[in-house]
């Protein structure tokens, strides 16, 4: 819920008002697929703890929920490594530097629209990924430092910000990695996913 409210928020009180056409069908679509991603999530719970309670044998079947929500994972999370690599580029505007982190970006959206078959080195993009995106950004934003104490202290700020996001993300996708190579037939990967 906090996540639409958010969509509706950057809508309705014009915080993206000076964003363009992309960034603001970017942050809708983000909304969108958050929205599916969570009433997958209650439809999959349903179904396990309502639809087919007391059949034990059966709680191990992957719904078609499940798939769902994971296509949708993969897609918020490929849309954003997409925006944080085209930032990387406006920034940098050098191609060794976004090329990798593209890359990585587009191995997570194959392997997550191939889930079944491919769950382990779509993880491990995944983490690979958002790791390249923290050390990119801030080896950039090192790199832009002027002795401007201001500035400076506000590039430390963005730093902190990127090393945070990216130890949080990078862990989740570690730790999904983990237990999918530990029981991929248990489904309790798709745990931490939530």
């Amino acid at each position: 819920m906090t996540r639409f409210l958010t969509v509706l928020r950057y809508f309705r009180h014009g915080y993206g008002s000076k964003d363009s056409r992309i960034i603001k069908a970017m942050v809708l679509a983000l909304g969108c697929l958050a929205t599916v991603h969570v009433a997958t999530f209650v439809a999959w719970a349903y179904d396990d703890l309502i639809s087919r309670f007391g059949a034990f044998d059966r709680l191990d079947a992957m719904p078609r929920t499940a798939l769902v929500q994971l296509l949708a994972i993969y897609m918020v999370s490929f849309i954003s490594q997409c925006f944080f690599t085209t930032r990387i580029w406006i920034l940098t505007h050098k191609w060794y530097l976004a090329s990798p982190i593209a890359i990585l970006a587009l191995i997570n959206i194959i392997a997550g629209i191939t889930q079944t078959t491919l769950s382990g080195i779509g993880a491990a993009a995944t983490a690979a990924c958002d790791l390249l995106i923290t050390a990119t950004l801030c080896w950039i934003l090192n790199k832009k430092r002027t002795g401007i104490k201001m500035t400076d202290t506000l590039l430390d700020n963005l730093i902190i910000l990127a090393i945070n996001r990216g130890a949080v993300t990078s862990l989740a996708a570690l730790f999904n990695l983990i237990l999918f190579v530990w029981r991929p037939d248990a489904m309790i990967f798709m745990s931490q996913l939530s």
